[in-house]
């Protein structure tokens, strides 16, 4: 294990080496974000604006004018907050919150608009990255601001499947309304953008119609950390070895002279035995990513094996004792590896087997009456339960120990590396800022005005202020498209050039 951590060590400071070349690296990652986080939302809210206030204009009720009004000055007022935050935080993870907490409000703000969302969760996310969440969370905006513009009022699903190794979000439309789909508020990134956020993370995302006519949007992205080793390396070496030993040393002292465990036994009951011995081993292969997992199977085979042997070979339960050093790896790997939960129940749960297999030896020995049996069984259990405590308890203090030097370690590290690639992405975050200025920011300013004047004027005024909220919002959509263009044409862009007023939508 020593050798282990000197390798981490070793990896750890060639990241540090390789700084300045990945501060070019960060800084096209946070330009690559911050487009990705404009499009996703502005695009989101405006298009809404622009489809709902046309949609009243159309109407013509004041009552259903106004009210469009309050929820375009409402949602004007959002763009500039959110906007406001992309180049203020310190990246996608500041967002806080899980998926559960950050899906809900925005399903409801469609709801409130008139689009029927539902939202299912299934499954219980552990300890998923904030980044992961961020680029689940954008998927599904970015969805169901397709579904908006281009099946406006059809019914739409939001499914989330959380497991131990990956985030599933499904978003299905209904087929389109009466109404034709506003087709001109789209800049060609959506799906493309989604895709580029799930690869990101090695996941995948799929988009196609539906059979019933409708529109889904799949992805899958995985909770583990993208970009890892790949292939057998020395921790996959170390793993073998301690698979093996604790499959053979069982297995050579079964039949090793000159005291064999197993003496007499035919050559087809020897490799049965052999056999059993490396698969209950075997979970030991698994130790690092399913280490509760590894030692739960562990105990459980130990306890029943001991349960069910006894009374027929109290030499095989011999053998299971002589692999018991099989519960001290299991018990160090849970206080190594694991995370989320609480490690220190893992020496009292590896004991099970210690007391179980120290109990039916001495309830099934030949100087034990089976009238005695039961009474001997739990002092046996209880002898073995405490014996097997006091040997665990130094394995796994010994794998927190060392789980904690990594982890201070890793972190000083890696705090390091922030500190270097900081000042590229927030020179980033400063073009996108000053790009926003005068564009944007202001169409959308000159939006919640407009909004606000509406609702303080009469019929007439409300009706000319949508047609002035629908013309801010297209404009300010062209801007966006503007800024996406700039960004993906230069790696540094002079985004605080005069402003020049963008075309009409056609």
């Amino acid at each position: 294990m020593r050798r282990q951590h000197k390798a981490r060590r070793r990896e750890l400071a060639a990241q540090l080496a390789a700084a300045d070349a990945e501060r070019r690296a960060a800084a096209a990652a946070e330009r690559d974000r911050l487009a990705r986080d404009l499009h996703d939302v502005a695009g989101h809210h405006l298009s809404a604006v622009v489809v709902h206030s046309g949609a009243a204009a159309r109407v013509g009720d004041p009552d259903l004018s106004r009210q469009a009004l309050s929820a375009a000055a409402d949602t004007g007022r959002d763009v500039l907050d959110a906007l406001t935050r992309l180049v203020d935080v310190v990246g996608p993870e500041s967002d806080g919150g899980g998926l559960e907490e950050l899906l809900p409000p925005l399903c409801q703000g469609l709801t409130r608009l008139g689009v029927p969302v539902s939202l299912a969760f299934e499954g219980r996310a552990r300890r998923v990255r904030p980044q992961v969440v961020t680029a689940a969370y954008r998927i599904v905006q970015e969805a169901l601001t397709n579904a908006l513009r281009y099946a406006p009022g059809a019914a739409v699903n939001v499914e989330v499947n959380c497991s131990s190794g990956a985030v599933r979000v499904s978003v299905v439309n209904a087929p389109p309304a009466d109404e034709p789909p506003v087709t001109t508020l789209g800049g060609g990134r959506g799906i493309e953008g989604m895709r580029e956020r799930a690869e990101a993370f090695h996941g995948t995302l799929s988009a196609g119609p539906t059979p019933a006519g409708g529109w889904a949007v799949e992805a899958v992205l995985p909770t583990a950390p993208a970009g890892g080793r790949r292939g057998l390396g020395w921790p996959e070496v170390v793993d073998g070895i301690v698979l093996a030993f604790c499959a053979a040393l069982p297995s050579l002292l079964a039949f090793a002279p000159p005291d064999a465990v197993l003496r007499g036994w035919p050559l087809a009951g020897g490799a049965a035995v052999v056999a059993g011995l490396t698969l209950r081993a075997a979970p030991l292969w698994w130790r690092r990513g399913h280490p509760y997992r590894t030692l739960l199977t562990l105990t459980a085979v130990d306890c029943a094996a001991a349960g069910l042997l006894a009374p027929y070979s109290l030499d095989l339960v011999v053998l299971l004792m002589i692999g018991l050093p099989a519960a001290m790896f299991a018990v160090y790997a849970v206080g190594r590896y694991a995370s989320g939960r609480p490690t220190w129940p893992a020496p009292f749960v590896a004991a099970l087997a210690w007391g179980a297999q120290f109990g039916v030896l001495l309830a099934f020995s030949d100087e034990t009456a089976p009238r005695e049996r039961v009474p001997v069984l739990v002092f046996g259990i209880l002898i073995g339960y405490g014996f097997g405590l006091l040997v665990l308890l130094p394995f796994w203090a010994w794998g927190r120990t060392v789980a904690r030097r990594g982890r201070r370690w890793e972190a000083t590290a890696l705090a390091t590396m922030a500190a270097r690639t900081g000042e590229a992405v927030l020179a980033e975050r400063h073009r996108v800022a000053l790009g926003l200025r005068g564009t944007v920011l202001d169409h959308t300013s000159r939006l919640v005005r407009a909004a606000e004047a509406g609702l303080a004027g009469s019929t007439e005024d409300a009706a000319a202020a949508l047609s002035a909220v629908a013309d801010e919002a297209r404009a300010a959509l062209m801007d966006m498209r503007a800024l996406l263009d700039a960004m993906q044409e230069d790696t540094a862009p002079p985004y605080d050039k005069p402003h020049t007023p963008a075309p009409p939508l056609s």
